[in-house]
């Protein structure tokens, strides 16, 4: 051959290898076609059809929409230029804001995310929905027919079957309207009204199951109480109590929340029983500043801790509110708290009160003022744990009524303290604290203010086993020299996959709750 011919062959093999690859590349181009108006906007598919007036365009095959944040995908959509609608029949994922939808039917629109769905599945952080007919906008899901749990088997533990359940993205609440709740596939109780709070964790709350809490303490004996939830609206909701304790008999309550905005809220109470005169409570808060996790000493880290704005004003009226075992009455009490401010290694806390209290019991009445100021610096990272120093100011006055001038009592405390705290890992952290008055002058002439109250060095130790399912732990503090004990706490929860058992014994008081809890 010469090379004149392999010149040749060279030149038209080249030509057929381009070819090749630029027929393969069209008919790429050619199958996966794409729609766009807007920046925002992509409809990618196999075929897309154009109406012959341009009101819509069909896409067909492998078809995934996006639109700003929003993601959906099928095999076959129409979607309408003029309001940015999508529709399909032929089955639909749909992707935005943390929720993800798929069923058979979608009549949705892009913009104002407002819509409806056939035969649908959703799921949103740890909760599974579904429903049979699914109504959206941007503040919340209404789903008719519907289940909900927050079990992920295919057979869950629990579920809860109901009428109608609204979801409440923004706000993280899910209420079930007409439900039956249904454990390992029994229907146990029929229930009005649930309510699940998604940001229950980050509040510090647990969830708990459509059962009665059953518990004993020394003023009441042994006591089982049914919560009844009630819901207006997301701004309006409460609970009904009926309760039966062994030295009370009777007993019924009826607690009213109300939102007014992110920054009010308020709560309403009303109680009694055969033995006790009735309890009625109101209190309004104001809330303001960044949010920051009140965490407190390591013994309250057995219980909830919340997270909660920096700043908090608070009124509050009450008569024969029961603190501390008392009956005590507030007309009214103001406060101004600081939750907590930091900088550095130094957090700081405190509250300024004012108001007029009188108590059952001792009989007192007393005009009441208060402003407490806490310190707190963590100076040294150890293996063994963080080493925090703690100081706290409290100073009262009290003024009884009638009086003018300065025949009042004052009851001045400062205490100081360390603190040994280490978590070892995600399932054990552990503490211990010593506490001494630095200063204690003056008394209370409150009982539920000097209950179980010494003036004493103090220590405490703790710890906290298992993970978010199942917990066990310790609380101890100890007066000293003489090692008498003021406080002995127990918490343990067993976990079994998406429930809890929970029992909490308060040794010292002698108190005990055992309650069915949802992880």
């Amino acid at each position: 051959m010469t090379k004149s011919q392999q010149c040749i062959y060279s030149i038209i093999y080249s030509l057929l290898v381009i070819g090749h690859w630029s027929l393969v590349i069209l008919l790429i181009i050619l199958s996966t076609q794409v729609f766009a108006q807007d920046k925002d906007l992509s409809i990618n598919a196999q075929t897309l059809n154009y109406s012959d007036d341009g009101k819509y365009v069909e896409a067909i095959g492998s078809v995934e929409v996006t639109y700003k944040d929003l993601k959906a995908s099928g095999e076959k959509f129409l979607y309408f230029t003029a309001d940015k609608n999508i529709k399909t029949d032929a089955g639909f994922k749909l992707l935005y804001q943390g929720l993800y939808f798929s069923g058979d039917v979608l009549d949705f629109n892009l913009n104002t995310r407002i819509g409806a769905a056939n035969k649908v599945k959703l799921l949103y952080k740890n909760v599974t929905l579904t429903g049979d007919l699914v109504k959206m906008d941007e503040d919340k899901i209404d789903l008719k027919n519907a289940e909900f749990t927050t079990c992920d088997l295919f057979t869950p533990h629990y579920h809860f079957q109901a009428d109608n359940i609204i979801l409440y993205p923004k706000d993280g609440w899910l209420i079930c309207y007409w439900a039956r709740f249904w454990l390992d596939g029994v229907a146990t109780t029929p229930v009005p009204v649930y309510i699940y709070d998604l940001k229950a964790e980050e509040k510090g709350l647990a969830h708990q199951m459509p059962y009665p809490v059953f518990g004993s303490n020394d003023l009441d004996g042994a006591y089982i109480s049914q919560s009844l939830p009630w819901h207006v609206s997301r701004s309006l909701s409460g609970n009904i109590a009926v309760n039966y304790a062994a030295k009370k008999y009777l007993g019924a309550g009826l607690d009213l929340n109300y939102i007014k905005d992110a920054q009010n809220s308020g709560n309403f109470k009303i109680s009694g029983d055969s033995k006790d005169p009735i309890s009625v409570i109101f209190a309004h808060n104001y809330l303001f500043g960044n949010e920051v996790k009140s965490d407190g000493p390591f013994a309250l880290k057995l219980f909830n801790i919340d997270t909660v704005k920096q700043f908090e004003l608070s009124s509050k009226m009450a008569l024969n509110e029961r603190i501390n075992y008392e009956r005590v009455s507030q007309f009214p009490l103001l406060s101004l708290s600081l939750k907590k401010w930091a900088y550095d290694k130094f957090d700081m806390s405190g509250s300024l009160s004012l108001g007029f209290i009188s108590e059952e019991s001792s009989g007192a009445s007393q005009t009441y003022s208060n402003a407490k100021l806490g310190v707190s610096a963590s100076l040294l990272d150890l293996q063994i744990g963080i080493i925090k120093v703690i100081l706290d100011n409290d100073h009262s006055f009290y003024l009884p009524a009638g009086r003018q001038g300065g025949n009042g009592t004052r009851w001045l405390k400062t205490v100081g303290g360390l603190e040994l705290y280490k978590t070892w890992s995600p399932f054990l952290s552990t503490g211990v604290g010593f506490r001494t008055f630095i200063l204690n002058r003056g008394t209370s002439p409150f009982t539920y203010e000097m209950y179980r109250f010494t003036a004493s060095n103090q220590i405490n130790a703790g710890f906290m086993a298992g993970n978010d399912g199942s917990k066990y732990g310790i609380n101890v503090l100890y007066n000293l020299p003489d090692l008498s004990p003021r406080e002995f706490d127990y918490l343990v929860r067993i976990g079994i996959h998406c429930f809890n058992i929970t029992f909490a014994y308060r040794v010292m008081r002698n108190e005990f709750n055992f309650n069915f809890g949802i992880n």
